[in-house]
C-alpha cells in the first residue's frame, strides 16, 4: 500500500467511525488550559470571595471543579495540613506549634485580599448608639460593662458571641482589642461561622459580636463606627479603620498545577480590582496606593524594582520584608525607611536570584506612631 492509498484507506476509516457515532476518547483528546478537582474549606469570612473567585475560574476554565465550604479558619488549616483538603483559607497564619503538632512545617501561606472586621449588634439595645471608642469595646467584651446604657444605649443586658477559639475573626479581633492575647470573656455563645453570627445577632436582642465586611449589608444590624470612622471600604483603603487582616489560601508544600493556576487568578490584579471583588468589600491584597510595582502574582527573575507608597496618619517608619514561600517564619529583611513614601517610588531593588524558586510574598508593613501598622502584601512568583 502506497502513502497516497495509506492516506485515503485512514480517512475514509474516520469517516466511517464517525457515521457510527464513535468518539475520540477524551483522553486522548487535546486539553488546554488547567483541569482537575480542588477542594478548598476554611474561613467563612473568605467565603464570599473565595467562592466568587471559583465561579469565575470555572467559566474560564470548564476542565475544572472547585468545591468551596466554610467550616472556619481553624478547620481550614488542620484539614490542609493533614492533606484531606487542596486549599485551606484562614485569616491568620498557621502559628508555629500548629506547624510542628499538624506536621506543616512546608505550608505554603498566600496572601489573598485584605479584609476589615467590624463589631455588630441587634439593633434592640444600642439606641441611638452608632460609635464606639476601643475602650468601651473593650469593656464590653472583657465583661466589664454588661448593659447597653452604661455605654449610652438602652437599659438592655448585653449578650456577647464570639466567635470559637481558632477562629481567625476572633484572632483579627483579639489583636485590636487586646493586642494579639485573647481576653474574650465567656460569652453567651461561640458560634464557628459568620452566617450564624449574623442570624444569632438578629435574633437576640442586647446581642453584639463581630464580623468581616463582607457580611455587614444585613438591614436587621448595627455596625459600628469607631471613634467615628465608619465601617466602610474607603476607609479600609485610606488607613484609617482599624481592624484590618490579612486573608490567607494554604496549601502544604507549593500548590500542585491546579491549585497554582486557581490561586495566581485569585492573587491576579483582574480579579483583585474586579466590581465583584469590590462589591464584597474586600481590598486587594496589593492595592494601587502601596506596592505598585512588579504586578500582583507577577512572575519574576534577576533583579527588579520594588516601588510604591508608604504613608499612614502618624507615621513612624516602613518595613519591606520577603516571607520565602509565603511563610512568615522564613522572612528576609529587604529594606527599611524612617522617610514617609507619599507618592509612588521606588522602594528598593531586589535581587530574585538569591532566593528559590516558587511562590514567595512581598510585605509591606507601614507603621505608626502608637506601634500598631497596616501591612500589604504581594505574591509574587520567582522563576529564575
Amino acid at each position: 500500500m502506497n502513502v497516497r492509498t495509506r492516506i485515503q484507506f485512514v480517512l475514509t476509516l474516520l469517516v466511517a467511525l464517525m457515521a457510527t457515532g464513535y468518539m475520540i476518547p477524551p483522553a486522548v483528546q487535546a486539553q488546554s488550559g488547567p483541569s482537575g478537582k480542588l477542594t478548598v474549606l476554611g474561613s467563612s469570612a473568605l467565603l464570599p470571595m473565595m467562592q466568587e473567585a471559583a465561579r469565575q475560574f470555572q467559566a474560564a476554565n470548564p476542565n475544572v471543579q472547585i468545591t468551596v465550604t466554610g467550616g472556619g479558619s481553624g478547620a481550614g488549616r488542620s484539614q490542609v495540613c493533614s492533606g484531606k483538603i487542596d486549599i485551606g483559607n484562614s485569616d491568620v497564619r498557621l502559628s508555629s506549634k500548629e506547624k510542628n503538632d499538624f506536621k506543616c512545617g512546608d505550608a505554603v501561606e498566600t496572601p489573598v485580599a485584605v479584609q476589615a472586621f467590624a463589631p455588630v449588634a441587634n439593633k434592640q439595645g444600642p439606641g441611638s448608639v452608632t460609635s464606639m471608642s476601643r475602650k468601651q469595646l473593650i469593656d464590653i467584651f472583657t465583661g466589664k460593662v454588661t448593659n447597653w446604657k452604661q455605654v449610652g444605649g438602652e437599659d438592655q443586658a448585653i449578650v456577647l458571641i464570639n466567635r470559637a477559639k481558632g477562629s481567625g475573626t476572633r484572632a483579627v479581633m483579639a489583636r485590636y482589642l487586646f493586642d494579639g492575647v485573647d481576653k474574650f470573656a465567656t460569652g453567651d455563645s461561640e458560634e464557628d461561622n459568620s452566617a450564624t453570627v449574623v442570624q444569632t445577632v438578629n435574633q437576640t436582642p442586647g446581642a453584639i459580636s463581630y464580623l468581616g465586611f463582607a457580611y455587614l449589608g444585613d438591614p436587621d444590624m448595627v455596625a459600628f463606627a469607631i471613634d467615628g470612622v465608619t465601617a466602610n471600604r474607603d476607609d479600609i483603603i485610606a488607613g484609617k479603620w482599624p481592624i484590618v487582616g490579612v486573608g490567607y489560601a494554604i496549601t502544604k508544600g507549593q500548590p500542585n498545577p491546579t491549585a497554582l493556576a486557581f490561586l495566581s487568578f485569585v492573587v491576579n490584579a483582574s480579579f483583585q480590582n474586579s466590581a465583584a471583588f469590590s462589591k464584597l468589600g474586600f481590598v486587594p491584597v496589593n492595592q494601587p496606593k502601596t506596592i505598585v510595582q512588579p504586578a500582583p502574582g507577577a512572575v519574576v527573575k534577576g533583579t527588579i524594582d520594588i516601588s510604591g507608597v508608604a504613608d499612614l496618619p502618624t507615621f513612624k517608619k516602613w518595613q519591606l520584608d520577603l516571607l520565602l514561600n509565603e511563610n512568615a517564619q522564613k522572612t528576609t529583611s529587604v529594606a527599611v525607611g524612617t522617610t514617609a513614601q507619599k507618592s509612588a517610588g521606588t522602594l528598593t531593588k531586589l535581587d530574585t536570584t538569591k532566593y528559590p524558586n516558587g511562590l514567595h510574598t512581598l510585605r509591606l508593613r507601614v507603621i505608626r506612631a502608637d506601634t500598631n501598622y497596616v501591612e500589604y502584601l504581594l505574591t509574587i512568583v520567582i522563576a529564575n
